[in-house]
């Protein structure tokens, strides 16, 4: 099983730290599998029964924190050993209350010993925004008090405008850094700037030409913006990147759909399925685009809109294109 692959990794590397326990490349290692093992009982949660998932979720991150703890206590001016603990912390973020801290001061370590790495700052932003992202799950609960919903909108509105703030840092440092700048139009984008989000992507295209990523947000963002010319553009520039990137194809074929030209749609969803032979919705746009019905009926509503989403239409799937986290 994976859990045992993950658990035999772990005993490995304790067998190779009582050999040597100076070295903290062993303890940051450590860290990051524990961070991997915290995951996979969280991913199990929702699918198996296990009477000891507290106690297990417990142990597994009280080991990744002390792992990470124990190389910045080895080598303590070493930058990479912080943004490691920083890492950790981060990733504890959406379960456990009060982790942001300890990773924003993990992370200012590593930027002490390191002040030029961009990478810390984009870091840095990163936990800003899985707490406006903890907030915003808070948010949508029923029955919360006015005081609650006024204390969680306030974090929400922070955590996005300091986000913005270490991305323009990190950005000042790197100028083509198109990480931070596309979770930077993603940030303007939840602060309702739409306008200001596509000028961002817009100014990193001439950086990262050939990043699909970077054309497949931009196509997106003007989608949003209703510029659909534009937006056909950007998705024709991801495919001719990559063939058989299936999420610019999705978007494709409903800018077909949206002009009448069914034969050329139903073209980009064939293309998909392809790729993607279980995708049940790309299956169903199939059958409404052949019965001449809009390609979204019954699909969205109910659910809604591809634009809307916490991430892409199509799953990563094998020969799919390299889609991991683009458009989330």
């Amino acid at each position: 099983s994976v859990v045992g692959n993950v658990d035999g990794a772990l005993q490995q590397m304790n067998q190779a730290v009582t050999l040597n326990r100076d070295n903290d490349t062993y303890y940051r290692s450590l860290a990051q599998v524990g961070l991997t093992k915290v995951q996979l009982i969280v991913n199990a949660a929702n699918t198996a029964q296990n009477p000891n998932l507290l106690n297990d979720f417990q142990a597994a991150v009280s080991n990744a924190i002390s792992y990470g703890q124990q190389a910045t206590q080895i080598n303590p001016n070493d930058s990479l050993n912080w943004a490691t603990l920083g890492f950790v912390y981060q990733s504890l973020v959406p379960f456990i209350e009060g982790s942001e801290g300890a990773a924003l001061s993990a992370y200012d370590k590593a930027l002490e010993f390191d002040p030029k790495n961009p990478a810390h700052e984009f870091s840095r932003a990163s936990t800003y925004m899985a707490l406006s992202d903890r907030a915003q799950l808070r948010l949508n609960q029923a029955g919360l008090t006015p005081q609650v919903t006024e204390a969680l909108t306030k974090q929400r509105t922070e955590s996005l405008e300091n986000a913005r703030i270490s991305l323009e840092k990190s950005i000042q440092l790197k100028p083509d850094y198109a990480q931070a700048n596309y979770l930077l139009a993603q940030v303007l984008i939840r602060q309702g700037n739409l306008a200001l989000a596509i000028q961002q992507v817009e100014a990193v295209r001439p950086l990262a030409p050939f990043d699909i990523g970077v054309a497949f947000q931009l196509g997106v963002l003007y989608y949003q913006a209703n510029d659909f010319a534009k937006a056909e553009g950007e998705f024709m520039r991801a495919i001719s990147i990559n063939d058989s990137y299936s999420n610019a194809r999705y978007f494709l074929g409903l800018l077909f759909d949206r002009k009448g030209e069914k034969t050329k749609a139903i073209g980009q969803f064939k293309h998909i399925e392809t790729f993607n032979p279980d995708n049940q919705e790309v299956k169903r746009i199939i059958a409404n685009l052949e019965s001449g019905k809009a390609a979204l009926a019954g699909i969205s509503p109910p659910a809604p809109p591809p634009t809307e989403r916490r991430a892409p239409p199509v799953p990563e799937a094998s020969g799919s294109g390299n889609e991991s986290g683009v458009g989330q």
